[in-house]
């Protein structure tokens, strides 16, 4: 190889480095953005209320030592099936979350991943692809999807009892408790009810996913849809 073509490999080599470091500085800078962004977001939560016990068509997040209610939640979508991604009022509500316990997206080092089928009178509901990600406000909530098979996607720096499935369904927009999904309430025979790998959850809001969870949530009668719906995880999922 001659001097000149080794010294053209190096010289894009560099430029290779180069490009790459500025785009990780990048990153960085974004992420210290939206962390700043997200306390002070959430310094203005104010009409948030605590509540003791549970109720009402309200989520609830676990946090330590703690139940508290969301009252007010803005832009939570009380209406029939099926639901899009509420962005109007996110910055809001994941702001909400934060000073809840809810860690900030940034970090990945805990990065699990969740599946989530919901039914309607018998009917499946696609879970919509970008729930929490908003290109317009620039922001990827730690609980977000990325499609439509109903992964739910949970990255943080540490685990925490706030990635609740109710949490969820906040940074969705969708109103959910263990008697309410959008617009359809416990009534008569038809009720809510929310399986986990199998198994009966009585109080699913305020449930904190688990690494491979298949969660099943279904509105209608007994016996109206599946308790499971066995999932195929992907390598690296």
């Amino acid at each position: 190889m001659s001097r000149r073509v080794q010294a053209k490999q190096q010289a894009r080599e560099q430029a290779r480095r180069i490009r790459e470091e500025q785009e990780r500085q990048h990153r960085r800078v974004v992420r210290t953005v939206w962390v700043f962004a997200i306390i002070v977001v959430a310094g203005i939560g104010t009409w948030i209320g605590v509540a003791v016990g549970t109720g009402g068509t309200s989520n609830t997040v676990a946090t330590p030592g703690s139940v508290v209610q969301l009252s007010d939640f803005q832009g939570l979508q009380s209406t029939p099936a099926p639901w899009q991604p509420e962005y109007g009022s996110l910055p809001q509500r994941l702001g909400a979350l934060t000073s809840l316990g809810l860690p900030p997206n940034g970090d990945e080092s805990y990065h699990i991943h969740a599946h989530l089928a919901i039914f309607v009178d018998g009917k499946p509901v696609t879970v919509p692809a970008n729930v929490a990600i908003s290109a317009a406000e620039g922001i990827e909530a730690p609980m977000h999807t990325h499609d439509t098979s109903g992964i739910i996607h949970i990255e943080a720096a540490q685990p925490s009892n706030a990635f609740t499935l109710g949490a969820f369904f906040d940074l969705w927009g969708v109103t959910f408790s263990a008697d309410q999904i959008g617009s359809y309430h416990n009534a008569g025979s038809s009720m809510v009810q929310v399986y986990v790998n199998g198994h009966r959850v009585t109080d699913p809001a305020r449930y904190v996913l688990q690494p491979h969870d298949e969660v099943v949530v279904g509105y209608g009668t007994l016996g109206s849809f599946p308790h499971a719906v066995p999932f195929s995880w992907s390598p690296g999922f």
